[in-house]
C-alpha cells in the first residue's frame, strides 16, 4: 500500500464488509475513498471535534493501554482497522484511537476511511475484543501453541513483572495498570523460561480433578523455583504431580492436602466442608512458596500452622519469598536453634 491511497470503488478488499456503502447516497455526500494518513495529536484532536452524537461513551483504561503502546513504539501501524468517516464527515469509528494519540503525543500512520453510509455505525467494531492470544498471534509469536497454553504464557508474564517491581498481591497490580498485549509480547520475547513454566503449570493443573491449583498461579511458582534451583524445582515438580512414593510428612503433601480442603470448599465436595478453608490465588501462591522452602532446606513440614495462611493477614510486605537450598537450610537451623520451627508461618 503506499503512503497515500485513494479508491473510488465501492468494493475493496483491505475495508471490511461493513463499511462499504450500502444505500444510495445523498447528492451533498462525501465521496467514499480511503488513504494513509499520519494522524498527530493536533489532527487528532480536529477529528474527535467531528465525533458523531451517538458515538459510544470512551474507555479509559482502554485509552491508557493504547496510549502506552504508542508512546513506547509497540503501536503497529501495519494494522488494516481503519478510522471511518461517514458520508456526512462525522467520525464514527476510531474514537479510542485517536484520543490515545493525543495522549501520547505521537504522530502514527492510519487507514482512514471517508464517505460510509452512517447506518454502519450500529455493526462497526461490535465484534469480541482481541484476546492476547490473537495478539500474540499476530506478531507471529505462539503460533504453534494453542489458545488457553498462550493464556496461560500470558497470565505468567504478567505476574513476573509485577513481581520484579516488587509486587507480590494481586490487589497491588491496580496501582499501575494493566500490562498490555504488546507489553506482554516483549516479556515473552525476554524471558524464554516462562513457556517451560507455563506447561509446567498446565501439567500441574491437569495432575487432579478438580485441579488443586491454577495452572498460571503454579506456572508462575515454577518459574520463581527454576531460576533459583532448577534440578531441585524439577524433583519438586515431579513429586507434586505424581506424589504417591513421597514419605509421611512431606511438605510437598501438606501443601497438596491444604490445596485439596481449599478445593473441596470450594467445590463442596463434602458436605459440612469448611468454608474457612477457602483460599485466593495469592494464598495458594504463599502456601507453594512456604512449601518449597521446606523442600529445598530437605525438612519435614512441622506439625502447627506453618502450612498455612490466616486469611486477611497476608500482604506485600509479608508475603513469602522463595529461597535458595543454601538460604533455606540456614534459615531453617536459625529457627530450630531458636525453638521456633514448631509454630513458624
Amino acid at each position: 500500500m503506499t503512503p497515500t491511497q485513494t479508491d473510488a470503488s465501492p468494493v475493496d478488499t483491505h475495508i471490511p464488509a461493513t463499511v462499504i456503502p450500502s444505500k444510495t447516497r445523498p447528492a451533498d455526500a462525501i465521496d467514499y475513498h480511503r488513504e494513509v494518513v499520519e494522524v498527530g495529536p493536533r489532527r487528532a484532536m480536529e477529528w474527535l471535534g467531528k465525533l458523531h452524537e451517538h458515538q459510544r461513551h470512551e474507555k479509559g483504561g482502554r485509552i491508557d493501554m493504547y496510549a502506552e503502546d504508542m508512546a513506547k513504539g509497540r503501536w503497529r501501524e501495519d494494522t488494516e482497522i481503519p478510522i471511518i468517516f461517514d458520508w456526512h464527515d462525522r467520525l464514527i469509528d476510531g474514537q479510542l484511537r485517536l484520543r490515545a494519540v493525543v495522549e501520547s503525543g505521537r504522530t502514527l500512520k492510519f487507514v482512514v476511511v471517508w464517505g460510509v453510509d452512517p447506518d454502519v455505525m450500529g455493526v462497526v467494531d461490535t465484534g469480541a475484543a482481541r484476546t492476547v492470544a490473537d495478539a500474540l498471534r499476530i506478531t507471529g509469536r505462539g503460533t504453534d501453541l494453542s489458545g488457553p497454553e498462550l493464556k496461560v504464557a500470558a497470565a505468567i508474564a504478567r505476574r513476573s513483572w509485577h513481581w520484579m517491581a516488587g509486587r507480590r498481591m494481586r490487589s497491588t497490580f491496580r496501582q499501575v495498570g494493566a500490562v498490555t498485549h504488546s507489553a506482554v509480547g516483549e516479556i515473552l520475547d525476554r524471558e524464554k523460561d516462562i513457556m517451560p513454566a507455563m506447561l509446567a503449570g498446565i501439567d500441574a493443573a491437569r495432575s487432579n480433578r478438580p485441579a488443586l491449583v491454577q495452572a498460571a498461579t503454579y506456572g508462575f511458582f515454577y518459574l520463581l523455583v527454576m531460576r533459583l534451583e532448577s534440578e531441585v524445582a524439577t524433583r519438586y515438580h515431579s513429586y507434586f504431580i505424581t506424589p504417591e512414593d513421597l514419605p509421611g510428612g512431606s511438605p510437598i503433601l501438606a501443601v497438596r492436602d491444604r490445596l485439596y480442603r481449599a478445593k473441596a470448599a470450594q467445590t463442596g465436595i463434602h458436605r459440612g466442608t469448611n468454608r474457612a478453608a477457602l483460599l485466593d490465588q495469592d494464598e495458594h501462591l504463599a502456601l507453594l512458596i512456604k512449601s518449597w522452602n521446606l523442600f529445598a532446606a530437605d525438612r519435614p513440614a512441622p506439625k502447627g500452622t506453618y502450612l498455612q495462611v490466616s486469611r486477611g493477614l497476608l500482604r506485600n510486605e509479608n508475603f513469602p519469598t522463595p529461597m535458595t537450598v543454601q538460604e533455606a537450610m540456614t534459615h531453617a537451623e536459625a529457627l530450630e536453634r531458636r525453638g521456633e520451627w514448631r509454630n513458624r508461618r
